[in-house]
């Protein structure tokens, strides 16, 4: 399927979405620049194409212009050479780049890690009091005690001063255990008693 004579996979920044003055019975969308007409429901097929073109562009866009920049951005922070030095001159290559990005980084930490709490719940309402503050101590024991969270956002925020991107990943992490225990002699009084402690 062709749509608007576009490939997949192609990328062209400079590219202008087809106009929508003067024509009729249809609607123009302003993300993909496509006229859909009226009425008419976008089969799967279509809908598949459009996602399929959405995944390869953006693709083509991190290999073709983000990858090369980022790139060349960590050459900087690691101070690496430039490849155009010369016999007899000098060789020196400034981390500029990674001062300033080591210089920063304690700042934008301790707007998230200079208080007691990494956030904070805040009541509605008095009866929301004790809620909000058992929320409270939740997150920051889960930011803090169950995961590395002060080296989690050191990284994200490192990422994404040198790389332009800093990504933040969380999960729901369910572990289910169970326990098996074999009791044997238990009087009829004692293994009620113990069912009822059980439960």
């Amino acid at each position: 399927m062709a749509t608007q004579g576009i490939k997949p996979g192609t990328y062209n920044p400079d590219l202008i979405p087809q106009s929508a003055e003067g024509a009729q019975n249809t609607s123009y969308n302003d993300e993909t620049g496509y006229l859909t007409p009226y009425n008419v429901p976008m089969s799967d097929e279509e809908f598949r194409y459009i996602v399929f073109q959405a995944i390869e562009d953006a693709g083509t866009y991190i290999d073709s212009y983000l990858a090369p920049e980022r790139e060349r951005a960590m050459a900087y922070y690691l101070g690496d050479p430039f490849g155009n030095e010369e016999d007899g001159r000098s060789q020196v290559v400034l981390t500029e780049v990674r001062d300033t990005v080591l210089a920063m980084l304690p700042s934008l930490l301790r707007i998230f890690t200079g208080g007691d709490k990494i956030l904070e719940f805040i009541p509605k309402g008095a009866e929301d009091i004790e809620s909000a503050e058992q929320a409270t101590d939740l997150i920051d024991y889960i930011f803090n005690q169950e995961n590395p969270g002060f080296r989690i956002l050191h990284d994200a925020m490192k990422d994404a001063l040198i790389l332009k991107t800093g990504v933040l990943t969380w999960y729901k992490y369910d572990d289910e255990s169970v326990e098996y225990y074999s009791y044997s002699g238990l009087l009829p009084k004692k293994l009620t008693l113990f069912c009822l402690i059980q439960t």
